[in-house]
């Protein structure tokens, strides 16, 4: 996995830096660029998705625990710990459906509080570190400086970052009404399955790509007119 992003996202900033009449898309020029960024790469992306796991346990943790105090107990809603917060945590919106039907009218408010809760959260947390891999890859510096500056630059530039932010979220919910679409013709459902494959990649290198503009715009090239 480290070595996948260190690659992929030093071929980003390749593309992006370089100007297009200099840089082939050949298949052959972009692979050296792959593995350059493996070399240069590889360690420091190791430590950031440890300290992000860390991280996110600990947001996780510190939101159960406020959830827990300020809105109620699991164990006393006669709800099953285990399957609640595995439903919380589930993407599968057909399992959400059914498990908010089988609730009585207070344990739903109650379950729809604490999913208010983590989503507000973590997307708290998402948005925060959102410029951390465009500083690394740009500075190289060490992944602990990386992540307060890169955090330091995220609250200086709310307005601007919060737009490409729910920009980027919209287009996720899109893509998951387009996934969830239900389909039953057997040809069109052969072709929903390869791009429900195809396009989450696709989108997911877009949001990529828009944030390395963007910093390369905003901080890098600002930095070279000094």
């Amino acid at each position: 996995m480290g070595a996948v992003a260190s690659g992929l996202f030093y071929s980003i900033k390749k593309c992006i830096t370089i100007k297009a009449e200099e840089f082939s898309h050949d298949i052959k020029n972009v692979f050296p660029t792959f593995y350059a960024g493996i070399g240069k790469y590889y360690l420091s992306f190791l430590g950031m998705f440890f300290m992000f796991f860390v991280f996110a346990t600990l947001v996780i943790m510190g939101t159960f625990m406020i959830a827990n105090s300020l809105i109620c107990d699991v164990s006393e809603l006669g709800i099953d710990p285990n399957i609640f917060f595995q439903i919380l945590s589930s993407t599968d919106t057909s399992a959400i459906n059914t498990f908010i039907a089988s609730l009585s009218l207070e344990q739903q408010s109650y379950f729809r509080a604490w999913n208010r809760m983590f989503f507000f959260k973590t997307h708290i947390f998402t948005f925060l570190l959102m410029l951390w891999i465009p500083e690394q890859i740009y500075t190289k510096k060490n992944i602990f400086v990386t992540l307060f500056t890169s955090v330091k630059k995220v609250i200086k530039d709310i307005p601007n970052l919060l737009c490409i932010f729910l920009t980027m979220s919209f287009l996720n919910v899109v893509l998951t009404a387009f996934v969830l679409v239900p389909v039953h013709n057997q040809l069109l459902l052969f072709v929903f399955s390869i791009l429900s494959m195809i396009i989450p990649l696709y989108l997911l290198l877009y949001d990529f790509y828009t944030l390395f503009l963007y910093y390369q715009a905003k901080y890098v090239e600002t930095d070279d007119r000094g």
